[in-house]
């Protein structure tokens, strides 16, 4: 291996790279995506998202028997909450960081248990989704009795204040059922109140999700879509074949590549990281994630470069095989496929990224670390094989 023929390769791509514009554009683009990401922050109560104190949506289960509680909540929901609000079918399992749920058990009277999950850390990021809950349901129960009793309407106690930041919820509720009993003379249903904290490692956080997407894609677009299309432009110019009779080895011209693309890929992508938070560039495991994914796409791109003859088969290569890929995991993950998701590189990547960016690392992210490093392995072999074959010809 020798360094100035090396020295001489690398300089080579980076000439060529930087005469492109529009690669030089889109990374551009990324970063400006990472820097209004960075300013836009919904865990800070900036941007659109504010009013709703970071979660960007709650999911509202109730039980089906309330069906004019949850029709009185549909029609209740507040003009700055549309589209934040989810109804579901009752799921058998609470699933979502910021829900409500109704756990209704039969009794005279009856007993309603309302559980609250909230991301770790902040239990007041669904205050405005309780405050309005908590105020509709009020107003329901109020409407009810007013219908079977209006002869007590009248005498019903007024609406307390739910804008109010120091109202308490179960004084409230509590308040008014006592309330309501001795107007009428009935029980009425008992409310219990729960609000159980949840792991923020099981929850695909949105800022934390947009800023995986951004470092996957640069390193896809620097990977996958940028080396197969440049090496074949080469080999439609006669340059990768000129290079393979110079002094240059195949070996020699490979280790180039190998060395200038994964390379570009990780320094766009740690800008991109150290925009959306610098602490994350002092991780090993962020630094081990990189360099598998990247190493794994690298070889991706070059069995695409070897395989396509042309700039547009390259293009279109890269293309079909992100779709393709697409197409097989949500397959798989619609019918509860085993094993199959697992030898691609796509699955274990996105998941220790994630967990890098989060700064939440477990046993299970090293084991998905360690699969995707085998893969990554395992595609760089396969395109070394293939270069030497037939990718310089």
């Amino acid at each position: 291996m020798r360094w100035y023929i090396l020295r001489a390769l690398l300089h080579k791509e980076a000439a060529r790279h930087l005469g492109n514009r529009a690669g030089i554009a889109l990374a551009l683009m990324l970063i400006v995506a990472s820097l209004l990401l960075s300013i836009f922050d919904p865990d800070k109560g900036g941007g659109s998202t504010g009013l709703i104190g970071g979660i960007h949506h709650c999911y509202v289960d109730l039980p089906a028997s309330e069906q004019a509680w949850t029709a009185h909540l549909r029609e209740n929901i507040p003009k700055q909450m549309k589209g934040q609000i989810i109804f579901r079918a009752m799921p058998p399992v609470m699933v979502g960081t910021g829900s409500i749920r109704v756990e209704k058990e039969v009794g005279d009277p009856p007993r309603l248990t309302v559980i609250t999950r909230y991301p770790e850390g902040q239990p007041l990021s669904l205050e405005s989704y309780e405050k309005w809950f908590w105020r509709e349901t009020r107003r329901f129960m109020q409407n009810e009795i007013a219908i079977t009793r209006p002869e007590l309407s009248s005498r019903l106690p007024p609406m307390p204040d739910f804008s109010n930041d120091q109202w308490v919820l179960r004084e409230a509720i509590e308040n008014f059922r006592s309330q309501i009993e001795r107007i009428q003379g009935k029980p009425l249903p008992e409310f219990v109140i729960e609000r159980n904290e949840v792991h923020t490692s099981s929850v695909l956080d949105l800022k934390v999700a947009i800023a995986m997407g951004l470092v996957v894609f640069s390193l896809f677009f620097t990977c996958i879509y940028l080396l197969p299309a440049f090496t074949c432009e080469e080999r439609e110019r006669g340059i990768l074949l000129a290079q393979a009779l110079s002094p240059a080895s195949p070996i020699e011209i490979l280790v180039a590549k190998f060395l200038f693309y994964p390379v570009t890929g990780m320094v766009l992508a740690s800008i991109l990281t150290a925009i959306y938070k610098v602490s994350v560039l002092g991780t090993l495991f962020y630094w081990l994630s990189l360099l598998a994914v990247s190493l794994g796409f690298l070889g991706i791109g070059m069995v695409v470069a070897c395989l396509a003859k042309t700039q547009r088969a390259a293009s279109m290569g890269a293309l079909t095989y992100a779709m393709s890929l697409a197409l097989i995991m949500m397959i798989c993950q619609q019918n509860n496929i085993p094993v199959i998701p697992q030898l691609a590189l796509e699955y274990h990547g996105p998941k220790i990224l994630h967990a890098a960016l989060q700064e939440q690392v477990y046993r299970f992210h090293w084991a998905h670390l360690m699969g995707a490093m085998c893969l990554a392995i395992g595609w760089c072999a396969a395109a070394a094989i293939l270069f030497r074959r037939r990718g310089w010809q």
